[in-house]
Order: C-alpha cells, then structure tokens, then sequence
C-alpha cells in the first residue's frame, strides 16, 4: 500500500477521467460521443462534477500530447458535447471548432473523424435554431461521405437523414422528402425493417407528412413507427415515447381529440 500525497491524488483524479472517456468514447466508433450509449452515459452523470475534471483532463493533454493529438481532438469533441446538453451553445461551438481544427490538421478534412465532428457541429446548430447554416454543413458532409464513403455505408446514411430533418424545418419539404425516400430505401436493404434507423428514417417522413397536413399518410406511418419501436425498442423507450407524442400532436390538429388524448397519456 501506498500514501498518496495531495499531487498524487491529483494524478489519480486524471487518471480516472481519462478512464471515463476511453469508457465514454468506446461508445462511439470514430469517438463523435454523439451515439445513444454514449450519451446515455453521459445522461447519469452530474454536469458540475463532469466538468472540471473534463476540463483539466483537456489541459493535461494538450500540454503532454499538444492540441493536435487525437486524445486532444476528442477531449475538446466531448466537452462540447456537455456543454450543448447544457444549453451553453457558445462554448460547445468553439470546443467543436477546435476539435475540427485540430482533426483537419491530423487527418485532413474528409477523414471519417473531421466528418462526424462536422457531423456534430450541425447538430448543434440545429438545437441551437440555427438551421440554415445546421443545413450548409449536412449538405457539405453529406457530399463527402457520399464519395469517401460511398453511398450505402451507415454514416451516409445518417447524413442524408439529418440533411432531410433540417430541411424538413426549413419548410423545404420536397426535397426532405425525396432524400427521406432515398435514405429509407437503403437504409431498409442494408439494415433491415425493423433496425432502429431504418425506423428513425421512417418516423422523420412521417414528420415531412404531417407538416405538409398530409394527415393520412402522416398517421398510417407513425402508427407502423409505433407498433415496431414498442415491439423493437420497448414501450418506455425514448424514440417510442417520441411517436407517441408526435400521434398526439397530428390528432390534435386533426380535431380528433380522444385519440391525441390516448397518445398523450401513453408516456405519462
């Protein structure tokens, strides 16, 4: 056994943090930190007590590593993440900013890693409301994953739907909806039916249905959604629990109330 003096603590305090994000990052497989596991992960923890460790795990790197070291890279992609589950919009943009920079200076810009922390940084924006420019980088990431990537690969795949979703709430609605086509069309051959993407593809045309008022189709297609994500994911499952409140919100429109009343109690 060994006394630890107050630096070694310190050290050992690093050292657990670093062990958190090989954890947390393990989740990811170009370490984006943007995948349920690793979110979910992040979910349990308490931000206050994250952070500074976070932060000085960031420090202790960039002076040892320097700030073009891909443990730098993904400390920086991690902290912005925290901070736009926060809401602190401003900061997770500049940790990502120097995350890209970094990335683009190690790998070059169309590497897989640049990409999904681009892919990160339009997903910010998009919280943040800023969706013009959340769809400028989709449409650029989208491009680059299509021909680095190629067509059908997951990553792809997942870019086409984030370039719908955006352009969905940019009232672009034709052309949400031929990529949301597209993308649930290979996304049906290469993952199945039933695999939780496909039906994230399929619950966001449902989406670009019912913001055109197309209540039929909208509600024939969430309803499908519904009864494989309970059959899939669970009934208390997030993405469930989402449809079940977006069928809230198309019946309410519609003035049918009982059911959009069912809906709503369904996740109380």
């Amino acid at each position: 056994y060994y006394a630890l003096d107050h630096e070694g603590e310190r050290v050992t305090q690093r050292a657990v943090v670093v062990a958190k994000e090989v954890i947390f990052t393990a989740f990811s497989p170009s370490g984006s930190a943007c995948t349920a596991g690793g979110e979910s992960w992040l979910y349990q923890m308490r931000y206050d007590d994250v952070e500074p460790l976070w932060r000085e795990a960031l420090e202790v790197r960039e002076k040892r590593l320097g700030e073009t070291h891909p443990d730098t890279t993904r400390s920086l992609n991690n902290l912005a993440l925290l901070y736009m589950r926060q809401d602190r919009y401003a900061e997770a943009e500049r940790s990502y900013q120097r995350a890209i920079d970094g990335m683009v200076r190690i790998h070059g810009s169309d590497h897989p890693d640049t990409l999904s922390a681009r892919n990160n940084l339009a997903v910010l924006y998009n919280d943040w409301g800023r969706i013009e420019l959340a769809a400028e980088i989709n449409r650029e990431v989208l491009e680059t994953r299509r021909r680095v990537l190629g067509e059908e690969h997951p990553d792809t795949l997942l870019s086409l739907n984030n370039l719908a979703d955006t352009l969905r709430m940019l009232g672009e609605h034709d052309e949400a909806e031929v990529h949301l086509l597209q993308a649930l069309e290979l996304t049906e051959r290469t993952r199945g039916e039933t695999h939780p993407e496909t039906l994230r593809v399929r619950n966001n045309l449902a989406l670009v249905y019912y913001s055109q008022s197309r209540y039929p189709e909208s509600e024939a297609l969430f309803l499908e959604v519904l009864d494989q994500r309970i059959e899939v994911l669970g009934p208390d499952a997030g993405d469930t629990q989402d449809t079940q409140l977006y069928l809230g919100d198309l019946y309410r429109d519609w003035q049918r109330h009982d059911e959009a009343i069912e809906h709503y109690q369904a996740v109380l």
